[in-house]
């Protein structure tokens, strides 16, 4: 053993370019809502209403604390800060709100595209770990999801109706149930906020038992109950339920089978006078903006606590609002780049080019992942259609041998290949994924499991469990 000096370069991350990156990651309703929040928490940050409407606010954010809006003109609240910083804080809570429909940032358009809940769920599982027999049973029991994204099949009724051995259900129902969204295949209400407190490391603690034996009286607001059997006091009693109410009690709330489902686009395409203009669906971002009225307080406050506390508010104000200036920046740069790349499609002369990431993040003098979290669930509305931004990009498959285009083949040419081979398959011997993978392959088209099942399944192609069955 020896002592030895290592000089070596690393980059960490700070708390505030960590934030910068999960806002540009946001779509225009995620970030409202996370503005809606700040909001409530802080209020240095003041959101622009009407006179009537700013009045009643302001009377809500001082009456909680036992305070009225008199005495805070006159600066009162310093008797009662502590009790007014704990209730503002506490009031940072996940709105589960949405745009209103008046507003014009709230234009919702139906999505045709949206996957489905099959799909989102096997993509997460890691290729090669499973037989195709096991990924066709995963694919069958999420079929026999409820609506919630509840499985109360028993696991011996499955084995039965897929006619396979009872462990390999299990088996498969263990990793299903370590998918996202965390409580997906739980088999009721409870299993599944006790599998998401699992998952956040909170399981074994007095809410795992609020979960088990108290959710009727939280959804009652019956706190006196809830105290009494846990012997815990009512302030400690609100800081759990509001933990718990930020758990999903359905999983699969975002999803709706069958029915049409609706999208805000963030980014806004038109073409004027021959000429691509780009507009982020965010202009209700200017309505948010710092508070004059608490600047004012906070500088002529002779009370040390109170004006360090509105100092840190202040610098989180300024903060989040310099991360989304940020963020609509590197959109919009993100945004040119891939109209210039795919003019013609667009414009409805052509059709879409392989492009990745790599090649925008490259022109544009950006990283790749900063790409991928500036296109992350963010739609793009064009003359054309509605598109999920990351459906434009897509890897060049070029087949092998003298029919090799210089483009590489479209994935429109490969899914009516995967077709005509669906449609001549033998019926009591169906052609797994990994097979048609093969065969492809064979062909000079190099495509993986996971992409054959992606085409099957925009395609409408049950799996070959289900087609022999």
């Amino acid at each position: 053993m020896e002592n030895s000096l290592l000089l070596e370069q690393r980059q960490v991350l700070s708390q505030s370019q960590i934030e910068s990156l999960e806002i540009l990651a946001m779509d225009t309703v995620t970030l409202n809502e996370f503005m809606q929040n700040e909001y409530l928490e802080n209020p240095i940050l003041e959101h622009q209403a009407s006179a009537t409407e700013d009045m009643d606010t302001r009377q809500e954010r001082t009456s909680d604390a036992g305070e009225s809006p008199e005495d805070l003109d006159g600066w009162g609240m310093t008797a009662n800060f502590k009790q007014y910083k704990a209730l503002a804080e506490a009031s940072y809570v996940y709105s589960g709100g949405r745009l209103a429909d008046e507003d014009e940032h709230s234009a919702a358009i139906a999505d045709r595209k949206a996957p489905s809940i099959r799909e989102y769920v096997l993509n997460q599982i890691p290729t090669g770990r499973y037989s195709d027999r096991e990924m066709e049973l995963m694919g069958y029991m999420t079929e026999l999801l409820d609506q919630n994204g509840f499985f109360t099949m028993s696991v011996e009724e499955t084995a039965r109706a897929a006619k396979v051995p009872l462990k390999m259900v299990e088996q498969c129902l263990d990793q299903l149930r370590q998918l996202e969204p965390y409580g997906i295949f739980a088999s009721g209400l409870k299993d599944c906020l006790l599998r998401q407190l699992e998952q956040q490391g909170l399981e074994g603690g007095v809410m795992e038992q609020m979960i088990q034996n108290h959710l009727e009286d939280i959804a009652a607001g019956r706190l006196s109950s809830i105290t009494r059997d846990l012997r815990i006091s009512t302030a400690e009693a609100r800081q759990y339920i509001l933990v718990i109410k930020k758990l999903n009690p359905r999983p699969l709330a975002g999803f709706t089978g069958d029915q049409t489902e609706y999208v805000v686009p963030d980014i806004i395409l038109s073409c004027v006078r021959g000429s691509w203009e780009i507009t982020l669906n965010d202009n209700w971002i200017g309505d948010y903006h710092l508070s004059d009225y608490y600047l004012s307080m906070m500088e002529t406050t002779q009370d040390a606590e109170l004006r360090e506390y509105f100092c840190g508010k202040l610098e989180r104000a300024r903060l989040i609002l310099r991360n989304i200036e940020q963020r609509r920046d590197t959109m919009l740069r993100i945004t040119r780049a891939v109209v210039e790349w795919q003019k013609e499609y667009f414009a409805g002369t052509g059709c879409l080019k392989p492009m990745t990431m790599s090649d925008i993040a490259d022109q544009i003098d950006m990283h790749t992942s900063t790409v991928s979290r500036g296109i992350r669930g963010k739609y793009i509305q064009s003359p054309r259609e509605t598109i999920l931004f990351k459906d434009l990009f897509s890897q060049a498959v070029t087949p092998a041998g003298d029919g090799a285009c210089a483009e590489g083949m479209t994935a429109a040419r490969i899914k009516e290949r995967i077709r005509e081979m669906v449609r001549s398959e033998n019926r009591d011997h169906p052609l797994s994924d990994q097979k048609l993978a093969d065969l492809l392959e064979q062909e000079g088209i190099a495509i993986s499991r996971r992409t054959v099942a992606k085409y099957r399944e925009e395609m409408n192609i049950p799996g070959s469990f289900q087609r022999r069955i």
